[in-house]
């Protein structure tokens, strides 16, 4: 009889859109998803920060890393949700989402590397794995790409644009 406890075969996460991205999150890693704070009308979404229950919260607008690096716009991305997650440092992080995400278990075996022509794109910024995802409940059987959010990937993009 063997001893070695083996890796499940699938990983539960959250699957949530951002403009024409799916991205996905381990379920394990998310704190808690709630309303829409009334203070990001107030203009703290501009400041990319925000006190939640006396915790101050890094605001990490996916839309803007996204699109930043192919406009150079800066725009407001309106969630009706914010996701909350601690990134590797320990920091409260917020993900604003338009609506609330989908759980999934997603096959270990489909989850790749991200090639290399995309690292060097704007998802290099945000992600390294990416799985080709079908559903089976779905009519069109073409496979869709799941990118796996890295948080500290995606600090490190907010906080240090250039880099």
């Amino acid at each position: 009889m063997s001893n070695t406890i083996q890796e499940p075969q699938t990983v539960r996460v959250i699957i949530f859109p951002v403009l024409h991205y799916l991205f996905a999150l381990p379920l394990k890693a998310v704190l808690k998803i709630i309303p829409r704070p009334p203070e990001l009308d107030e203009g703290f979404d501009d400041a990319g920060l925000l006190e939640i229950e006396g915790e101050t919260v890094l605001l990490l607008n996916l839309i803007w890393i996204l699109e930043e690096w192919e406009s150079g716009d800066r725009r407001p991305c309106p969630g009706a949700y914010l996701i909350l997650i601690r990134n590797n440092q320990g920091q409260l992080c917020g993900i604003e989402i338009d609506e609330l995400p989908s759980t999934l278990d997603l096959p270990r075996a489909i989850v790749q590397e991200l090639p290399g022509s995309s690292r060097q794109a704007n998802l290099g910024r945000l992600a390294q794995y990416v799985a080709l995802w079908q559903s089976e409940e779905e009519e069109n059987p073409d496979k869709k790409p799941i990118f796996l959010l890295d948080v500290s990937m995606t600090t490190h993009s907010l906080l240090y644009p250039s880099s």
